[in-house]
């Protein structure tokens, strides 16, 4: 009787370990970033010398093998700032961003003179142990700059006409340690006002 207790318990007790390895696998996505578009969040920076609109980009993300982030000591090698004497090399960064400014059904790219709203995001793996990953990414952009400068709010078909305000689209698109490029996501749209 008590050898039969005993297996029991054991079976008991093995099928218990299946059962709680079922329930608690870890997810399977690809070990290239996958990334959606979440939503906004605005507010008012206020700043003794400069105030302006500020945009909190947030990124649902998911990652097979948690690589993702730079870590501030991340600037050699593949995440140097120059790839040769001036030429920037894009890697120093991990996180994309492209501004379209939107009339009507038409988007037009925005380049921005010395200007790039591109940066990096910390380490969301900081041991960077092999794991998936999923979350979100909150990125910050400040308009202060752009709000003043008279050129961004000039009417497209009408250059000598300046306008109140634009409407811009963002596309996203980051990279993770292995300089895997996830696929490129487009925001809803923002309404961004001109400051004197």
């Amino acid at each position: 009787m008590p050898l039969q207790r005993i297996l029991s318990i054991i079976i008991a007790t093995l099928g218990l370990l299946l059962f709680s390895r079922c329930l608690f696998q870890k997810p399977s996505f690809s070990f290239v970033p996958e990334i959606s578009f979440k939503r906004f969040d605005r507010f008012l920076k206020r700043d003794p010398f400069l105030t302006g609109d500020s945009v909190r980009i947030n990124i649902n993300y998911r990652d097979g093998d948690g690589d993702l982030g730079l870590a501030d000591r991340d600037t050699v090698g593949a995440y140097r700032r120059f790839v040769s004497g001036t030429v920037l090399n894009r890697f120093f960064n991990n996180f994309f961003v492209r501004i379209f400014r939107v009339v009507g059904n038409t988007e037009s790219e925005i380049i921005l003179n010395n200007l790039t709203y591109d940066g990096r995001f910390p380490l969301l793996n900081p041991d960077l142990r092999r794991t998936p990953l999923e979350g979100v990414i909150n990125y910050g952009i400040d308009f202060a700059f752009f709000q003043r400068d008279i050129n961004n709010f000039r009417d497209l078909n009408n250059p000598n006409r300046i306008l109140d305000f634009v409407t811009l689209r963002f596309k996203i698109q980051i990279a993770d340690r292995a300089l895997n490029l996830s696929n490129e996501v487009s925001t809803d749209t923002l309404r961004i006002s001109r400051r004197q």
